[in-house]
């Protein structure tokens, strides 16, 4: 069954003691269940996506803003996190920089500052490398 959705309220307004009986009697079958028009469903789901679209949009376009990832860490990925991501998911340099506001060389220069310390990698194969890293093992950020 799809999303639906009960009353708890009365035609004549107050609480639907029927139906609140039937909760609490986890007597689910028995409730009247409201059931959107396809219509409604759909403005609905198109109204859901559109807010969630937004707020993807807003963390997209400030994630590299300094201000603005101080003011939200804790709250789950950091910069570095979504950077290991992609890359692992083999996206090119160009797209991350570009989705991110930043250069290639940014980036580039970011995920070379992730090779460990005494790792002795020559400077023209620091970003393959890494890449291979991030790729090959899932332990390693």
């Amino acid at each position: 069954m799809g999303r639906t959705s009960v009353s708890d309220c009365s035609v004549e307004g107050g609480p639907d003691e029927q139906a609140l009986a039937a909760l609490e009697a986890r007597d689910f079958g028995s409730l009247n269940r409201l059931v959107p028009e396809p219509v409604d469903e759909r403005l609905q789901l198109r109204d859901d996506l559109d807010v969630a679209l937004a707020r993807l949009r807003e963390i997209r376009d400030r994630y590299w803003d300094h201000n603005w990832r101080r003011e939200h860490r804790g709250y789950g990925r950091y910069p570095e996190e979504q950077l290991v991501v992609e890359v692992r998911a083999g996206t090119d340099l160009a797209e991350i920089a570009e989705r991110h506001g930043r250069t290639r060389g940014g980036i580039k220069s970011r995920l070379i500052r992730m090779i460990p310390d005494g790792e002795d990698v020559p400077d023209s194969e620091q970003l393959a490398w890494i890449s291979a890293r991030l790729r090959d093992d899932p332990g390693f950020d």
